[in-house]
């Protein structure tokens, strides 16, 4: 017998909720990597952000959260480092971009106080 995986189980519940699965299943690895392997986790993040950034250094100063919402746009999950980083997420499953979807998400990055890389 194969084993159903948790997303086609899950998908039972709820029309084209995959990306949403997706989003909420990545965040909850996401935190539970910090909680419980700071390495990994630190690592994962640090693949995400696209430079060798000691996430780990920063320890409880990282908060991840789904559903950003900004005048222009909704990233799917927001990842913020202390004060000085953030990095947006979006997840996609069989859905393309919006339109200036991710110019959007850069202006709105573009707005905020961080310190710009």
């Amino acid at each position: 017998m194969t084993q159903e995986n948790i997303f086609s189980s899950l998908s039972r519940y709820g029309f084209r909720q995959e990306e949403n699965y997706l989003t909420e299943s990545f965040v909850y690895l996401l935190n539970l990597l910090l909680e419980k392997d700071p390495t990994a986790g630190g690592k994962m993040l640090s693949n995400l952000y696209g430079d060798n950034l000691d996430f780990i250094a920063v320890g409880k100063d990282v908060s991840i959260s789904t559903q950003l919402t900004f005048d222009d746009g909704q990233p799917d999950i927001a990842i913020k480092v202390s004060s000085e980083k953030i990095i947006l997420v979006e997840v996609k499953c069989d859905s393309p971009l919006g339109q200036d979807q991710l110019v959007r998400y850069y202006d709105y990055l573009q707005s905020l106080p961080y310190t710009k890389k």
